[in-house]
């Protein structure tokens, strides 16, 4: 009997450090650019009934993906469907304005020139399979822009920017054309 208390012990504070190990390993094998909102939980005992509340907590910030261009990095800014562009453009049946919105990480395109050169192979694959090349590039009302006109059945789409791996563009909101 006494060993059997000596050993449980030794054991039980073997085993609690054990698992408090390996629950710390898995909340932390979330990749890096993963959003994740983490929940504290607080238990309380109130008359012979557990009680357990959720609490959020901060939302880890994805890091922002660069794009290497031929005159500066870039980052995606914001991605948008337009009826019709600023310069009057408007799509075929069938067919929608695309338009991604960048931030100059580095200072390059300051005017937005080099920009629709830059962007000339560049293009976005839907989801529905559909490849569409840009049509504009450029400083556009001060903002820096590529254009596309992709099937209007393609809902989210991927870039393909030649040297760089393909970037997941955030789901695009409808735009107003000023």
């Amino acid at each position: 009997m006494r060993i059997i208390f000596q050993l449980n012990k030794v054991l039980l504070p073997v085993i609690l450090i054990f698992t408090f190990a390996l629950a710390a390993c898995a909340t932390n094998a979330v990749p890096a650019t993963s959003t994740v909102k983490s929940m504290a939980t607080s238990v309380s005992l109130a008359s012979d009934q557990l009680k357990t509340t959720l609490t959020p907590t901060a939302t880890a910030t994805p890091t922002p993906i660069s794009i290497k261009a031929a005159h500066g990095t870039l980052s995606v800014k914001k991605v948008g469907f337009l009826s019709k562009d600023t310069l009057g453009n408007v799509p075929k049946p069938g067919y929608t304005i695309l338009w991604v919105w960048f931030t100059s990480l580095d200072g390059g395109y300051p005017e937005g020139s080099n920009l629709f050169e830059d962007s000339r192979d560049v293009y976005v694959v839907g989801d529905d399979g559909s490849e569409t090349k840009s049509y504009l590039g450029g400083l556009v009302q001060g903002e820096l822009v590529v254009g596309f006109t992709p099937p209007a059945s393609a809902k989210m789409f991927t870039l393909i920017w030649p040297g760089n791996p393909p970037v997941e563009l955030p789901e695009p909101i409808e735009q107003e054309t000023k």
